[in-house]
């Protein structure tokens, strides 16, 4: 049986508007070939080493050493000592980083050997924390926080939800994507599942409890997640699953601003589960009824039905494809000493890697706040979301598109010869 779970990936190409006249009459020969001083900087590439410590002298194995502005890297062993070719020694720079420290840049300048002292990195105990009860400092809370960083750089990812923003940014935040559908949203789970294996953190968006469709990720400015009872009090019962705080953007005073973010990507499943093949299908029943003392089914006999021992389908090719995904936001903000706002537009039109599957959606917010004395501001927020799609049960252990893909017999074909589709 497959042993193998699906993870997905997805390709991000950005768009940039460029012109290239270009005209070509009769034939035309392009010849390539490699610069002087490429050769030159080959011929000179040497190996270089070291030992990487902490401030103590003590080795640190697992840090990350990169050529800057290159993929050439390594990674300290067990002993903090790494080796790595460099290809220009004269101009290359070392960058070394790991959790808990802080990034250094070494200049090679013709070295072969270095040894390498990381300082350790000092939290920014002054960052501002948005929890129930207002906003704090980081270095007065006492309760289990955590918070999404850098969200406009999340937010440039190739993401279709804000759940998956917090995928692998936040500790004790598990986010479990409901496999290829992509009208389903992803599952998240703080500290771990509760008795039911059912429940869901309660949603607070710019102070008001909120439980209507998908935000826009691109209108975040900041994501909390409060993590423990004493966080989370303040909404009584119904924050027993955690509490993720969210913030939207809102503008700022000031000359007017346009923005406008594009992508197009394609996503593809990778390392899929593997069905039987006809033969290895047979031998498994055949197998299991031998174990149970019982006779074997006719079906997979190859005396019998020699028809079902030759596979002609393999059906998880069928129900999976390569999907596009098409992303546009659009904002517009700014304003004065006194009042400020912002207006944005989101379109995402994603193909789920289930063949049938797809999810249209239109989101715009409009936001304004207005100070009319230094104590009494008035605002509003408006939030407008529509979405169209067609999903598919993939989760279901009986039913679900994927395990009957799996169970489907291989021997079997889509169509027949006349169009009619196919059976068993």
């Amino acid at each position: 049986m497959p042993r193998r779970l699906p993870n997905y990936r997805a390709a991000q190409y950005r768009t940039t508007a460029a012109a290239l006249p270009l005209s070509l009459a009769g034939p035309v020969a392009l010849t390539l070939g490699l610069p002087t001083a490429a050769l030159a900087q080959n011929a000179a590439a040497q190996t270089v080493g070291g030992l990487v410590t902490d401030a103590t002298g003590q080795p640190l194995p697992g840090v990350t050493v990169l050529v800057k502005g290159t993929t050439t890297g390594a990674a300290t062993n067990a002993e903090g000592r790494f080796e790595l070719r460099v290809a220009n020694p004269a101009q290359a720079v070392l960058v070394l980083s790991f959790v808990g420290f802080e990034p250094q840049e070494v200049p090679v300048a013709g070295q072969a050997s270095f040894t390498i002292s990381l300082k350790p990195s000092a939290m920014d105990l002054s960052e501002v924390v948005v929890t129930g009860y207002g906003t704090t400092r980081r270095e007065n809370l006492t309760t289990a926080v955590g918070s999404l960083p850098n969200p406009e750089k999340q937010a440039n990812r190739p993401i279709t939800n804000v759940e998956s923003m917090l995928q692998g940014n936040v500790a004790g935040v598990t986010v479990l994507p409901q496999g290829g559908d992509p009208t389903a949203t992803p599952q998240v789970v703080i500290r771990g599942a509760g008795s039911t294996s059912s429940e869901q953190p309660l949603y607070v968006v710019d102070g008001m409890p909120y439980y209507g469709a998908p935000l826009n990720p691109n209108d975040i400015a900041s994501i909390t997640v409060l993590k423990d009872a004493a966080a989370a009090a303040i909404y009584g019962a119904q924050a027993a699953s955690g509490v993720i705080v969210v913030t939207t953007k809102s503008g700022k005073s000031g000359t007017p601003r346009v923005t406008i973010d594009t992508y197009q990507g394609w996503q593809t499943a990778y390392r899929r589960p593997e069905a039987l093949t006809a033969p290895e299908q047979a031998a498994a029943y055949n197998l299991a009824a031998d174990n149970a003392g019982v006779g074997r089914p006719a079906a997979h006999d190859a005396t019998k039905n020699p028809w079902g021992q030759t596979t002609r389908t393999n059906w998880l090719d069928e129900i999976f494809r390569t999907g596009s995904i098409y992303n546009l936001n659009a904002t517009v903000s700014g304003g004065s000493e006194h009042g400020r706002y912002l207006s944005s537009f989101g379109y995402l039109k994603n193909e789920g890697l289930l063949v049938g599957t797809n999810l249209q959606r239109y989101t715009l917010r409009l936001k304004a706040d207005y100070d009319i004395t230094d104590k009494i501001t008035v605002g509003q927020n408006v939030y407008i979301n529509r979405t169209n799609g067609r999903g598919a049960n993939t989760t279901n252990s009986y039913s679900g598109a994927i395990i009957n893909a799996i169970y489907m017999p291989p021997a079997a074909t889509v169509r027949y010869a006349d169009g009619r589709f196919g059976g068993v």
